[in-house]
Order: C-alpha cells, then sequence, then structure tokens
C-alpha cells in the first residue's frame, strides 16, 4: 500500500495538471496578428460587426468603450477547420474562440488586432489540443473588415472603375496591389498582383497617408501616373485612367470580355432578366462605340459611360452581330 500511494502523486503529475498546464500555455503563448484598416475606429468598429454577422459568428462579448469583440466556443466541423489551421488531418470536429480588438492611429488609420484560438482533440485521445493557425482566416476576415469600413467612410470610391483591391501592409507600411482584373483600366495598365504602390503623381503614399482624398479629388476621369515596385525588376511607373461613373451605369446586364489583340470588347454574357436582356443584347456583340465616343478598351468604355453619367444622357452601344451593324439605346 505504500509503495502504492508514493506511486500515486507521480501519475497525476503525469497525467493530471501538465495537460491542463500545457494547454494554458499554449493559449498564453498566442499572439494577435495586427492589420490596417484604412477608416477611423467608429466605421471599423461597426464593420466588424456587420462581417461577424454575415460569417454567422456570434459574439459574446462586444464592447464599444474599449472596442473589443470577443466569442465563445464555436463548433467548427473539419472542412472549416482545415481553412484556418495548420494540419487538421488527425482531428475529427473542433472548436475555436475569436478575439478582436481595434486601436486608432490616426482618425483614417486603425490598427486591429486578431486572436484566434483553434482546439482539437484527436481522434485517439481525449487530450485537447491548441492548433496554430495559418494566418488566412485572420487576414481574409480583416479584408473584409477593411473594405466594408473603407466604403462606410468613403462610399463615393464605389463609382472608381480602376478593377484592383489595394492591401496596406504594416510591414512594409505600402499598399500592395491585389485581384488586378485583365479587363480593367489596371489590368490594361500593366499593374500585377503583388506590386508596391509607391507614389501617385509625384506624390508619395504610405498607408497613414489620404490615399482616397487622392482618389477623390481627382476629375471624373483623368489619366494619372503611378509609381509602383515590383519584385526582382525595381520601380517603374505605369499610366493609367482613373475612372468615376455610377454603378447602375455599368451594373445592367451584360458580362463584357476584351480581346487585346484585335482591341475589341465583346459581350460575353447576357444575364437573364435583365435590363441587357430586356433591350436585346445578344453574347458575341461587338462594342463599337458608346453614344459615339469609340471604345477600343475597358478604359475606353468606362470613359464614355463617365462622360454620360456628366450630362445626365441616355447610352446608345454600337454593335456589330456577325456581318452587321446595330444600336442598342438604354435609359
Amino acid at each position: 500500500m505504500t509503495k502504492l500511494l508514493s506511486l500515486l502523486p507521480v501519475f497525476l503529475f503525469l497525467y493530471g495538471p501538465p495537460a491542463h498546464a500545457d494547454l494554458v500555455n499554449d493559449v498564453e503563448k498566442l499572439r494577435p496578428r495586427t492589420f490596417c484598416v484604412n477608416a477611423n475606429l467608429q466605421n471599423t468598429w461597426e464593420a466588424a460587426g456587420n462581417v461577424l454577422r454575415r460569417m454567422e459568428i456570434p459574439p459574446t462579448l462586444a464592447d464599444p468603450v474599449y472596442h473589443v469583440i470577443a466569442t465563445e466556443f464555436i463548433q467548427a466541423d473539419h472542412e472549416k477547420l482545415f481553412k484556418i489551421a495548420n494540419d487538421v488531418r488527425p482531428f475529427a470536429q473542433g472548436r475555436f474562440t475569436l478575439k478582436i480588438s481595434m486601436e486608432e492611429v490616426t482618425p483614417e488609420f486603425t490598427k486591429l488586432h486578431i486572436v484566434l484560438q483553434v482546439r482539437q482533440f484527436k481522434i485517439k485521445s481525449e487530450k485537447e489540443t491548441i492548433l496554430p493557425s495559418k494566418g488566412s482566416f485572420e487576414k481574409y476576415l480583416a479584408y473584409l473588415i477593411n473594405t466594408q469600413a473603407i466604403n462606410a467612410q468613403f462610399p463615393a470610391l464605389r463609382e472608381i472603375r480602376l478593377g484592383m483591391s489595394l492591401i496596406p501592409d504594416l510591414k512594409t507600411g505600402r499598399y500592395h496591389l491585389m485581384d488586378v482584373e485583365p479587363d480593367s483600366p489596371a489590368g490594361e495598365a500593366g499593374f500585377q498582383d503583388e506590386d508596391q504602390l509607391i507614389a501617385i503623381g509625384g506624390r508619395e503614399i504610405t498607408i497613414r497617408g489620404e490615399l482616397f482624398q487622392e482618389f477623390l479629388s481627382l476629375e471624373r476621369t483623368q489619366l494619372i501616373k503611378m509609381k509602383i515596385s515590383r519584385k526582382k525588376k525595381g520601380e517603374k511607373t505605369l499610366l493609367v485612367w482613373i475612372i468615376r461613373t455610377k454603378a447602375t451605369d455599368v451594373d445592367f446586364g451584360v458580362k463584357w470580355g476584351r480581346n487585346a489583340k484585335q482591341k475589341t470588347i465583346t459581350v460575353q454574357e447576357v444575364l437573364p432578366d435583365s435590363h441587357a436582356a430586356d433591350a436585346g443584347f445578344e453574347k458575341g456583340d461587338i462594342l463599337q462605340a458608346v453614344s459615339g465616343m469609340k471604345v477600343k478598351s475597358f478604359a475606353d468604355y468606362y470613359r464614355a459611360l463617365a462622360h454620360l453619367t456628366s450630362i445626365k444622357g441616355p447610352a446608345t452601344f454600337s454593335l456589330q452581330r456577325g456581318e452587321t451593324d446595330t444600336e442598342i439605346t438604354l435609359n
């Protein structure tokens, strides 16, 4: 009996407290991932709440004084966890918590701190383990919050037809270009994903500067110089059209595509039950002009629409359909 009692503390030491202690230590080691939001603190706060609701992640704590949002443990299946944690193959179902805090740096620059804690039970063990985060979930969450906060603070930015996203990077203090659309003014100008924005019109741009006021201060259509830095190729200056036009003038039910060699824009798809379908657009139509303005690029196309927006006139589309020419007018 004496021998058994003397072994008991060793048993508890090996299988009891250390497992709990390790878990606590793992939680304490979690560090927030920090991102930049180019909007004020209030818009960032409201955007974070809206994004979580859309993602169906209910907050348990939402403190508007200290600007902290936290959740209780949320059950997650293998597929969801695979997107946010490293090496989930040995695991079945699990759960995660989320903590978001905000820090105002300037009236148009807010730091977003995100801590993601992912917990799993191994299939062949009852010991709970904290999985390391990939960081992709936090980055995606920050991207959504940043986009919504900017849209709330600068609603007129939605009118700019540029064709790329500008993602703030805290490490470099610059904007990185992402999601450059080939069929857009940015794609036509030669911008590429991962380019780093250095300056606009000779003015240096950082994530703490007034990038959006710079865009909104321009004319409705204006050709500007943007200096970028490209990996292994150094700095270069590209000319791009900044064009502002209403969404309703663009989203009327036609998806366009561009043939760069032939310098033509063609109807790729006409959405059913749309204004375009009712007007008579057909797949394969080649756009030649909009209200007399010749169109050979997406920059030409958006410039024509911007001009019509400024004079509040109808848009007449001159199209080549097979061997014949036709015109369609949209009011």
